[in-house]
């Protein structure tokens, strides 16, 4: 042990004892049962603070002499005669007490949160205040983080001194434990921390550490492995107390989901921990563990494996959105490989059954709808081969992966809202901003001080209701109820200033991929007491008519059980099992009175239903669909009486067909 050649050092200095304490080595030596501090100090009339003393000073004699010292915790103090004990064995049995205390300081005080005694602590454990004031040196200088936390003695307390927060003292706790980490292996280190820890929580650990790692197969060195445990145990134990890590809010939506792949993984291992301790995390907790992830080596991209079929299904996934939003994977390589492992690690989650929850997925399907939808349709296409049930979480997550890359390919503007007047108005905006803009452009909204303290490097340019100032970026000011003129404006700007050279005004409604979709016999107009009587009626329309298989109006409403298909334009756009249309056709139904689908009210149902055959065009039609969704003139229909007349002119379907 790293201790030995001070301790024997400290051994061979034989002090000078006083006569007082001469007489208290003869009663240790004499003594034949255990006795209290209060006895020994109305033996040799001093105090029990002073008798502590004495034993710190005597215990190294007594050793020396073959006799050992036990201190038992409200019971007393007894030698045990005759034993003779070489003084690394001394070292040990002298360490396990000094362990013992600092591991009950921790709990009390980190774990607990409780402010502890000095006397009280000294009494219990039959120790000095010199011996506290050494354990707690020795653990302050454990402690190295950036809220300053350390253990302090203030008023006769021992308490905590520095930014006292979840954050830091988990870090404290992270830190502390490595001196509590003894043991010859991995598990046995492990279930040494019992004394702080549920051990309920340290097997959980274990059995995840372990399992992960023989299944990823890789070679992961024995220190990672204990210090991942290690925080994994002290996220859960704070977790099951209800204690989480604060999300720090200094990252807009859009950095927060660009980022998102890093946090998948941590998800991952607290997801397991959750269904095994019944105990939840929050997001605050899952950034910490990627921190720690990173640092342990723990990567995604560092050691997963691809299975040879696997990886032949993946590449035809990649082909397929290849040819949907126009890009090229192999372009960049880096990508392209991070891409195979992201779907390697999201097959992996949903055949154990893993479930991610994806806590930016509202904001994900909010400003890539068209690709979160291009996404469930290619992954539903090869999910059969895969042996894998498709999840809204899980292709939003993917979803991020693939407008990192349009981003890379410097096709997404970003657009930054800063509108301070209410939720109401700056949704107002936000829906005309997202009629005159293109569709792969991500708008976000925020107040001005949340402007002001995030880093605004990914922003292109500011729409702003309202001055603002220290803000280096080209801003558009407009008023609160953002007007035609606010709008002309705009465009004006983003062609001049964005897109460089400009770009001719948005075309008027064309829809001429969509129109070959079309017939007029599938635009119909009627009452339904649900979505589910929605869709078993148009599906049973199109089985009749042959371009469904059976099974596609269950396909339909399975996919409805796994998230929300409706918008905030009061339109819902359903689909099934690809595999299950025998020709494609866009149909659509047009409610008489307005329902409530999941999570909008809405008047228009679009059924995008797409056969295999047809998937490289499925871009090109939900372009249309979604041009026709955003559009003046289908939102100036819906404030008038729409009818199914009015439906049929606004895609020209009347012209197509006669």
């Amino acid at each position: 042990m790293h201790h030995c050649a001070g301790l024997k050092r400290r051994l061979m200095e034989k002090p000078m004892l006083s006569a007082k304490q001469k007489e208290l080595l003869n009663i240790l030596l004499r003594q034949q049962q255990k006795s209290t501090v209060e006895q020994y100090a109305r033996q040799l009339n001093v105090s029990k603070r002073t008798v502590y003393s004495y034993l710190d000073l005597l215990e190294p004699e007594l050793n020396q002499r073959g006799y050992t010292l036990l201190r038992s915790p409200g019971q007393g103090v007894e030698v045990i005669k005759g034993k003779a004990i070489n003084e690394e064995m001394d070292e040990e049995t002298d360490l396990f007490s000094i362990e013992s205390r600092r591991m009950e300081l921790v709990y009390r005080i980190l774990l607990k949160q409780n402010k502890v005694s000095l006397d009280a602590f000294g009494d219990e454990f039959f120790i000095s205040e010199s011996s506290i004031r050494k354990d707690i040196l020795a653990m302050n200088q454990l402690l190295e983080n950036p809220s300053g936390l350390r253990f302090n003695i203030s008023h006769k307390e021992i308490t905590l001194s520095g930014e006292v927060n979840e954050r830091s003292v988990c870090e404290a706790l992270i830190q502390l434990n490595e001196g509590f980490l003894i043991g010859n292996d991995f598990h046995e280190k492990l279930a040494h921390l019992s004394a702080l820890y549920d051990m309920q929580i340290i097997q959980a650990v274990i059995a995840l550490v372990t399992d992960y790692i023989q299944d990823v197969k890789i070679n992961l060195a024995e220190h990672y492995m204990t210090n991942i445990s290690s925080v994994l145990i002290v996220l859960a134990s704070f977790a099951s107390a209800g204690r989480h890590i604060q999300d720090e809010d200094n990252l807009l939506d859009y950095d927060r989901i660009r980022f998102l792949p890093n946090q998948i993984l941590a998800k991952q291992f607290l997801s397991t921990l959750t269904e095994q301790l019944n105990v939840e995390f929050s997001e605050g907790d899952a950034q910490f563990l990627v921190e720690y992830l990173v640092a342990d080596r723990i990567q995604i991209h560092n050691f997963e494996k691809i299975m040879e079929a696997d990886r032949v299904i993946f590449e035809k996934i990649l082909q397929k959105m290849e040819m949907l939003i126009y890009v090229q994977f192999s372009d960049n390589e880096e990508y392209r490989n991070n891409l195979l492992l992201h779907l390697n690690a999201m097959t992996f989650r949903l055949r154990k059954g893993l479930k991610l929850k994806n806590e930016l997925l509202k904001q994900i399907k909010r400003e890539f709808e068209m690709l979160f939808n291009l996404t469930w349709v290619v992954l539903e296409s090869e999910a059969d081969a895969l042996h894998i049930h498709i999840s809204e979480d899980e292709v939003g997550f993917l979803v991020i992966h693939f407008q990192n890359f349009i981003d890379l390919q410097q096709r997404t503007k970003r657009i930054l809202l800063i509108c301070p007047q209410g939720i109401a108005t700056s949704e107002l905006i936000l829906n005309r901003l997202r009629m005159v803009l293109p569709a792969f452009n991500a708008i976000e909204t925020a107040s001005t001080s949340k402007a002001l303290r995030c880093n605004l490097d990914s922003i292109d340019f500011i729409v702003s209701t309202v001055d603002v100032e220290d803000i280096h970026k080209p801003v558009v000011r407009v008023s609160p109820v953002i007007t035609d003129e606010d709008l002309r404006n705009i465009m004006s700007f983003y062609q001049q200033q964005i897109l460089q050279p400009p770009k001719n005004e948005r075309s008027e409604l064309k829809l001429s991929t969509l129109k070959r979709y079309l017939h007029p016999d599938f635009i119909i107009e009627g009452e339904a007491e649900s979505k589910e009587e929605i869709i078993m009626n148009m599906a049973e329309l199109l089985k009749q008519a042959g371009y469904v298989k059976e099974g596609y109006a269950q396909s339909m409403l399975s996919r409805e059980t796994v998230g929300s298909t409706d918008n905030i334009y009061q339109i819902a756009l359903p689909h099934g099992d690809i595999k299950l249309v025998n020709k494609t056709i866009i149909s659509f139904y047009l409610l008489k009175t307005a329902k409530k689908w999941k999570n909008h009210t809405v008047k228009l149902v679009i059924f995008f239903n797409i056969a295999e055959n047809d998937l490289t065009i499925s871009k090109k039609i939900l372009d249309d669909l979604y041009c026709l969704i955003k559009s003046r003139e289908l939102a100036e229909a819906f404030r008038q009486n729409i009818d199914q007349r009015t439906i049929q002119v606004l895609l020209g379907i009347g012209e197509y067909y006669d």
